[in-house]
């Protein structure tokens, strides 16, 4: 074997032609196949985001409305109450009558205070833990909207506005986060003055508010909650850790009825749905379902995409490998022809087959290893006369 032989037979392998054949023929169905199919996994990822967080916003607005209808059945009980003549005179004895008779036919209110503009408790009564409606003491220790609270906030409001309002806070009284309903009380004489404020608790374990978060359809993973400022679980529906102590969500809303997207962390597994502020609890409505529901779709897209690439590489190889080896074979046979008509082989022919320029190469060889046959033929015709007649000249001197 030559230099060159040994140099040619010693090549890499993306030096040989064949296996550039086959990686040319993968790239050309690979590459144009994974642009394709990473568009479309891309637009489908975010249309299920957009579509999921839209469904859910959706649900977050329809129980916001459902919680605000009850807020408002709670307001017109109330408001039924600050209507009455003898709240609006502001007197103590018809008042106290009157609050502890509404206390003990609406179960769902734990006490109801009533204030002058000046805030100062002219009458006060509430439910104790054994479901009875008493007086309370000189010293109630209920929150007062003279302190410096969201109570507080919320009773001037009522006074500037002369509508009703809603707040959250905590409640010596009863130990525990309330809902406060406050309500304007108009003067009977001039119905455009205000003077005075109904003030009515509702415990934040309220059946209603349950009824509301838990009963509202949804999936099996799905979840709802219902949290206060500070994360921790009022009402929720889903299957939320026990030990959850509370939600953490890192954001803020500008406006209370405008849901957020956000993609939150639960118990090791994430979820992606809308949060929002709801009026009167201080707090977040969060709907969301698992990310992996959301992107189930875009998971079977793309294991069929894996699929359809995987045949498709397959069929690129084969079809690769077959023109290669059609193309290196006919290049290895004209290779092998030369090399033999270099050793000095002048008869050696390379067998022809097809119609493409490989064909056409061979016979090329054919007609060129035909034409040194022909001029050695000549070469050795004319050796032999040249000798015979140079013999024959030896001969006649002598």
């Amino acid at each position: 074997m030559t230099a060159s032989q040994k140099n040619f037979s010693g090549l890499k392998w993306c030096q040989r032609i064949g296996n550039r054949i086959v990686l040319v023929t993968i790239i050309s169905a690979a590459l144009p196949l994974l642009i394709i199919s990473g568009t479309i996994a891309f637009k489908v990822r975010n249309d299920l985001i957009d579509q999921t967080v839209i469904t859910q916003k959706q649900r977050a607005a329809t129980i916001q409305h459902g919680i605000i209808a009850l807020l408002n059945s709670y307001y017109q009980q109330i408001e039924n109450l600050a209507r009455l003549p003898m709240i609006q005179g502001m007197n103590n004895e018809e008042q106290t009558l009157l609050i502890r008779e509404f206390l003990d036919q609406q179960k769902i209110f734990f006490s109801c205070s009533i204030y002058t503009r000046q805030k100062t408790i002219v009458s006060v009564a509430l439910r104790n833990r054994k479901d009875n409606v008493e007086f309370a003491p000189e010293d109630f220790s209920n929150v007062s909207p003279t302190s410096k609270s969201t109570l507080n906030i919320a009773f001037e409001k009522v006074i500037r506005q002369a509508e009703p309002a809603f707040t959250s806070c905590f409640s010596p009284a009863f130990q525990e986060k309330m809902l406060f309903v406050l309500v304007p009380v108009f003067d009977f004489v001039d119905p455009e003055s205000v003077v005075g404020v109904i003030s009515c608790s509702i415990s934040l374990s309220d059946p209603g508010i349950h009824e509301i978060i838990c009963g509202y359809p949804s999936e099996e993973d799905d979840i709802i909650t219902l949290t206060d400022k500070t994360g921790n679980l009022i009402s929720w529906q889903g299957k939320v850790p026990e030990n959850l102590a509370g939600l953490k969500i890192s954001f803020e809303l500008n406006e209370l009825d405008r849901a957020q997207a956000v993609r939150v962390n639960i118990g090791g597994r994430e979820f992606l749905g809308s949060v929002a502020a709801v009026l009167g609890f201080d707090g977040y409505l969060l709907t969301a379902c698992p990310w992996d529901s959301a992107m189930a779709f875009l998971n079977q897209l793309l294991l069929d995409l894996a699929l359809v690439f995987a045949v498709a590489l397959i069929i690129a190889v084969a079809i690769g490998y077959l023109m290669a080896s059609s193309l290196a074979g006919g290049i290895d046979i004209l290779v092998n022809g030369i090399r033999r008509v270099a050793d000095g082989v002048i008869s050696y022919r390379v067998e022809i087959s097809g119609s493409d320029e490989l064909a056409e190469a061979g016979s090329a060889f054919n007609e060129m290893v035909d034409t040194l046959e022909k001029h050695r033929m000549i070469d050795d015709i004319w050796s032999r006369e040249w000798l015979s007649a140079r013999q024959k000249k030896g001969n006649d001197v002598e």
